[in-house]
């Protein structure tokens, strides 16, 4: 056999049979139990997980790669469908009934499958293409938004508080938000350059300030490597800090006003576009250019809607900030990328 044939045919099918690898050895632990798989053969199935989003990712970003049309379809029309409703429909059942009926009953553990379904979800995602995304981009980035809070209302409906150990400290929730904002900071330089090199000053500033923003906001949510590097905190912090660690947003002096930055912050994003209608035309103009598309208002909303239900209407649901945060700090990367996007479109009209 030719051995470029040959190459290009491991090129073509290693994904493959990466991530239906990956399918197998989830499915294998909702089945018999969870780290059965890891236990047998030396890799957990949520580390397959892990590599396979992270494939999947690079899939979509390149382009450069297609799954045979047969599986897409497969995915799209039964995988992806079957798996929501029936994560959603076991998760309900275990809820009202009593922790561990559904395994009790069908020998299914159900918090495995939401594994199947997220993989299924970014599968279906990383192989549309380019036609459809840029045809349904504004449906598709709302039901994004559905698809992260179907998943958060699920994962809180878990036993054994999965989702308040999501939230901890240093836990996965966190940690998204750290690389979520650090690829919002790191896009926001990358479009201040631009906006340098067009002369464009007022973006430049716009830009700059959101990106160090986002660096600054990063920093804070894993404490500065604090306790990635057992970091000791300084004697002031011990005294001053809320959470006795090296952070801004968290001393006491600031920590009681925090949820005012939040709803300040996302009430921008929410109804900035109706502000413009006070002010002149030619500032509104200037304005618009940064202004939130509509179609993010769902990553925006929920963190508002926590604060004003926690400090205004006495909600006694503390375990939902990490996730609102979460949703915001996804809504502020898709701002950067959104608003790039507009730019570039600009920039090739003229």
């Amino acid at each position: 056999m030719d051995i470029s044939l040959l190459q290009r045919r491991v090129i073509r099918y290693t994904p493959i049979v990466f991530l239906i690898f990956s399918y197998l050895a989830v499915g294998v632990d909702s089945i018999v139990y969870p780290g059965f798989f890891g236990k047998h053969f030396f890799i957990d199935s949520r580390i397959l997980t892990a590599l396979s989003l992270i494939l999947l990712y690079g899939i979509f970003a390149s382009r450069k790669w297609r799954m045979p049309s047969r599986l897409i379809s497969l995915n799209a029309l039964v995988l992806f469908p079957f798996s929501i409703i029936s994560v959603g429909i076991l998760t309900l059942l275990e809820y009202i009934k009593y922790p561990n009926f559904v395994f009790a009953t069908l020998h299914i553990h159900y918090d495995q499958l939401f594994y199947i379904l997220i993989l299924s979800a970014f599968t279906y995602v990383a192989f549309l293409d380019k036609k459809t995304i840029r045809k349904h981009r504004q449906v598709l980035l709302v039901w994004f938004a559905v698809f992260l809070l179907y998943a958060g209302i699920l994962v809180r409906m878990w036993p054994q508080d999965a989702f308040l150990i999501f939230s901890g400290e240093d836990d996965l929730f966190e940690w998204l938000q750290f690389f979520f904002y650090l690829l919002s900071s790191v896009s926001s330089f990358y479009l201040m350059i631009q906006s340098y090199k067009k002369k464009k000053y007022f973006s430049v500033f716009v830009y700059e300030m959101l990106g160090l923003f986002a660096f600054f906001v990063a920093g804070e949510e894993i404490s500065w490597g604090q306790r990635l590097f057992h970091i000791p905190s300084p004697s002031f912090l011990l005294k001053n800090n809320y959470q006795r660690e090296i952070s801004v947003h968290n001393l006491n002096s600031l920590q009681q006003f925090q949820y005012l930055f939040y709803m300040a912050f996302s009430l921008f994003f929410l109804v900035g576009r109706v502000t413009t209608r006070f002010i002149s035309k030619k500032l509104s103009k200037i304005i618009q250019r940064f202004i939130s598309p509509w179609y993010l208002f769902l990553y925006f909303l929920p963190i508002f809607v926590f604060y004003l239900y926690m400090n205004f209407l006495g909600g006694t649901h503390r375990e939902w900030q990490e996730f609102s945060e979460l949703l915001l700090a996804i809504g502020i990367l898709l701002y950067v990328w959104e608003t790039r996007r507009k730019q570039e479109k600009t920039s090739l009209s003229k």
